[in-house]
């Protein structure tokens, strides 16, 4: 082999690693992303199961919206509302598990599909009622680097059961 070929061929080469180390940096921060994210979504599930879902608010962006079929748009003040109505219902406990089936990090926006199981327990008169909803939802990192929860599309689908 020449020295002229080799020459070239490590100018290629070193052309090249600036190029893949840069995109497994960029694959590493993704991930990194969307772990955080998910560990914030479980973070949810257990405040509720906590039975003090107001405390997640914590994690949602002070401009919110979700729709939910056939409602009105929620936004911040309306979930405030809504949870510290659940907070104060002393006769129903609310359990919730998610299960997220993707995570699409770009940049500072995150979109997240996943599903939740809830199951609210009544102690008078006693019974237990569970559902399955789905949730589309976006989140936005601000710029002290956590990830808030921002715009939502939430459905039930048809129902677990009902006793």
């Amino acid at each position: 082999m020449s020295i002229k070929r080799l020459v070239y061929l490590l100018c290629v080469s070193f052309s090249i690693l600036p190029a893949n180390a840069q995109k497994i940096a960029v694959n590493n921060s993704i991930e990194k992303d969307a772990e955080a994210i998910r560990s914030t979504i479980s973070a949810i599930a257990n405040f509720y199961n906590q039975g003090t879902p107001d405390s997640v608010l914590i994690f949602y962006a002070k401009d919110i919206r979700v729709s939910y079929p056939g409602l009105k748009d929620t936004d911040y003040e309306g979930f405030e509302v809504a949870y510290k109505q659940m907070k104060n219902n002393p006769g129903v406990s609310t359990f919730t598990r998610d299960s997220i089936e993707e995570i699409i990090v770009s940049a500072d926006l995150a979109m997240v599909r996943l599903s939740w199981l809830t199951t609210q327990v009544y102690s008078n008169p006693v019974k237990t009622v569970s559902w399955r909803a789905r949730d589309f939802t976006i989140w936005r990192r601000g710029k002290n680097g956590q990830w808030k929860f921002s715009r939502g599309m939430w459905f039930r689908e048809k129902p677990v059961e009902g006793k």
